[in-house]
């Protein structure tokens, strides 16, 4: 018998009636002698929870040498690990139903922006889940490589010549940086 959609997901059952050639009808089977059994599933699995985060200090940023991660819970066992790329790579994958982590650790040559992933896996019975490729929180990691820098620097004094400074007088430092930065800038005048 080949299973149909719409045949009841579960142990098969079955009946096996026969005759022999003289026509004695043998008793009714309806249960095997080896403790064997077959289980239909004809329902995909699904992703309960899928979370991306990095281990940069800002779980939401990362940067050369940063790990990002996605966390995955599934509906039900697998047949095998989820297949997880992270912005194109292939990513190692550690756990067990239902809890699994997909890591890929970015390098130079990978590509600045919202780091975008896919995972893919199956059930114990191969339905194959749809590709999944957000998450089900709203998160989102940036990969940024790009070290900021200063688009204008300029030092004065309040003195009324700002190129002059005398005892009393306070120098200033205006910059401008080409992103946002974290924190305060660290500024140090040295006379």
């Amino acid at each position: 018998y080949t299973m149909n959609g719409g045949d009841t997901e579960g142990v098969t059952t079955f009946t096996i009636d026969f005759t022999d050639s003289s026509g004695n009808a043998g008793t009714q089977v309806t249960a095997v002698t080896d403790a064997s059994t077959v289980s239909f599933d004809e329902t995909m699995p699904s992703a309960g929870s899928i979370g991306i985060f990095s281990d940069n200090a800002n779980p939401a940023m990362a940067k050369v040498g940063d790990s990002v991660s996605v966390s995955i819970t599934v509906s039900e066992p697998l047949n095998a690990d989820p297949v997880v790329t992270i912005a194109g790579n292939a990513a190692s994958v550690i756990g067990s139903y239902p809890n699994y982590t997909a890591s890929y650790t970015f390098g130079g040559a990978d590509t600045e922006g919202v780091i975008p992933y896919t995972i893919d896996f199956s059930d114990s019975a191969t339905n194959a889940a749809s590709q999944i490729t957000a998450t089900t929180n709203a998160s989102q990691v940036i990969f940024d490589k790009t070290a900021p820098t200063f688009t204008s620097v300029s030092i004065y004094s309040y003195n009324s010549n700002t190129a002059l400074a005398r005892v009393g007088d306070t120098v200033s430092i205006d910059f401008t940086v080409s992103e946002t930065v974290s924190g305060s800038a660290t500024v140090l005048i040295l006379s």
